[in-house]
């Protein structure tokens, strides 16, 4: 099971490229299946909002002050885990409009 997460958590990297690439994006890193990162231009209340606009989005990220990490299941699909980038990349765009 080690092997087999190790092998998936190198295809979620790379389908979590764009949020790495996000220019309000610093510090994107993993260690095995969890992946964090920090979000620039982060106003106050920034957790408190990215979670709300996580929920409404279908996900649930829970983010510490404004660093967002994520720790999906281990049978995750790659379809789901496609949704999980798209939608926190919106949620980046959302919170940190102007």
């Amino acid at each position: 099971m080690i092997a087999v997460n190790r092998d998936r958590a190198k295809g979620f990297s790379r389908r979590a490229e764009p949020i790495r690439m996000h220019p309000r994006v610093s510090g994107f890193r993993h260690l095995g299946t969890i992946w964090a990162f920090e979000v620039s231009a982060a106003k106050p209340g920034f957790a408190r909002e990215f979670f709300s606009a996580s929920l409404k989005r279908g996900i649930l990220l829970r983010p510490i002050g404004n660093t967002v990490y994520f720790m999906p299941p281990y049978v995750i699909s790659d379809d789901e885990f496609d949704l999980l980038v798209t939608q926190t990349l919106a949620v980046i765009n959302e919170v940190t409009a102007a």
